[in-house]
């Protein structure tokens, strides 16, 4: 049955939103009403949760396994689960929304084909969290994420009164402000009420909101659209996690971006970049979605790749496959690290000047390295240079194109050849600063034994 489940069209769906936005136990609700979670698992959560002193914690914990997250009460890492719903077999990512854990909000955004932003509907937590609810509807839509669907969170418990439709409007107006900014077309964004504990409106149409006459939840995730998938084009897979499997190998998990990865006999030959001398060409023994053994992977398609070195190979090989590098298949061209690269950004929130030398952190895909401005090329006017004098600096609401070296390895392509390789959001100061797109790249000089 499973099997002929995963046949299915596949689609890869990641909550977003401000920390204590509810996105955990939102999602672990709809799992639960989709038949993704086992009534036996609830009723030890809820006997957990039940024992830690607050019951409400039942659905977030189904997702916030670490004790360090139940200990703290938020989400840490991303998660993932299968949801099987009528159009689609999704994978659903559950991120964290407090800046100390935004690599792990950016990595597991970079590889989603759409996003729910999940917004807080209690009045005092939204006006705290609306940076965080832009900042996170930003990074999606520059990681490529076109489609998104707003859930507003906890309308059984608003300022003016339980499921009050006033206060679903003036937010709902709000919202629509923030993300037509980030670049959203607001009349194809579904707002939706709903609440995660009680269930409103996420499967089923609630009788506490009569007033409200659109989509549910579900409703609007099966109205999704499939992106446009590259399966023609050389393999790309950035990896997202690794498990290492000494005497056997590494399992290497990603979401494929172009072309396609087939299980073979003999075993497809694969390698990773950045590469390093400890990184041989190597093979690719299985595939798996979900521990299940699939015959090939396309793009859109979250796998782990069981990957064995040759056998003279010595320890040092299983750690040098890490989140961030890309997977290949040499035979249809080589991914290569940028010795430096040159990128159309836009200064977005930056207290100060941005000048030669400035390094932030920069995420492309699910890497994320120190990258140095090397040069200010010029100002940007709606993709057409303003002039051709080198700027001394750049400010807030500035668009320019730079060159920028990374301090350590780092794949990326251009983003009219592979848009999720080629996207870029630049951290610094607890905050995106920047977003852009890379326009070239400089390829560093490869040594590697192998290739």
């Amino acid at each position: 049955v499973i099997s002929l489940l995963m046949d299915k069209p596949r689609l890869n769906l990641v909550f977003i939103g401000a920390a204590h936005a509810g996105k955990s136990t939102l999602l672990a609700q709809l799992l639960w009403k989709c038949g993704g979670i086992a009534p036996r698992e609830i009723e030890k959560l809820e006997a957990a949760a039940n024992a830690d002193g607050d019951p409400s914690l039942k659905f977030a914990w189904c997702l916030d396994i670490l004790p360090k997250e139940r200990q703290d009460k938020h989400t840490i890492r991303w998660k993932e689960r299968q949801l099987f719903i009528m159009n689609y077999y999704l994978r659903v990512v559950d991120v964290p929304g407090r800046v100390d854990h935004i690599s792990n909000m950016l990595r597991g955004t970079s590889q989603a084909d759409a996003a729910v932003l999940v917004v807080d509907g209690l009045s005092y937590n939204y006006e705290r969290g609306k940076g965080s609810m832009k900042e996170h509807a930003l990074i999606a839509h520059t990681f490529g994420v076109k489609q998104l669907v707003v859930a507003i969170n906890k309308l059984d418990a608003t300022d003016a009164g339980h499921y009050s439709q006033q206060s679903f409007d003036k937010l709902a107006a709000d919202v629509q402000k923030v993300i037509k900014k980030v670049g959203y077309n607001v009349d194809k964004v579904p707002i939706i009420p709903l609440s995660g504990w009680e269930a409103d409106n996420i499967v089923e149409r609630s009788a506490n909101m009569g007033w409200y006459k659109g989509p549910t939840l579900l409703d609007s995730l099966e109205a999704l659209q499939r992106p446009e998938m590259d399966v023609d084009g050389p393999l790309r897979i950035p990896i997202m996690d690794v498990r290492k499997i000494i005497g056997t190998g590494v399992v290497a998990i990603g979401t494929v971006a172009t072309g396609r990865l087939v299980r073979t006999q003999p075993a497809e030959p694969v390698a990773f970049t950045p590469k390093t001398a400890e990184v041989p060409v190597c093979t690719a023994k299985s595939l798996e979605m979900f521990y299940s053994s699939v015959q090939e992977a396309i793009p859109g398609d979250h796998v782990g790749i069981l990957c064995k070195p040759p056998a003279d190979t010595d320890r040092r090989w299983y750690g040098a496959i890490k989140p961030g590098s890309i997977c290949f298949t040499p035979r249809y061209g080589h991914s290569h690290n940028a010795q430096s690269f040159t990128a159309h950004i836009i200064v977005c929130n930056h207290p100060g000047r941005i000048q030669v030398g400035y390094t932030p952190m920069v995420y492309c895909h699910t890497a994320g390295v120190a990258c140095r401005i090397e040069a200010l090329v010029c100002k940007m006017v709606k993709n057409e240079k303003k002039d051709d004098e080198e700027p001394r600096a750049l400010v807030q609401g500035d668009a320019a194109l730079v060159v920028m070296k990374p301090l350590q390895g780092l794949c990326v392509t251009k983003f009219d050849e592979v848009p999720k390789l080629g996207s870029l959001v630049l951290y610094d100061i607890k905050r995106v600063v920047a977003v852009g797109i890379v326009k070239d790249v400089t390829p560093a000089v490869c040594h590697h034994h192998c290739l």
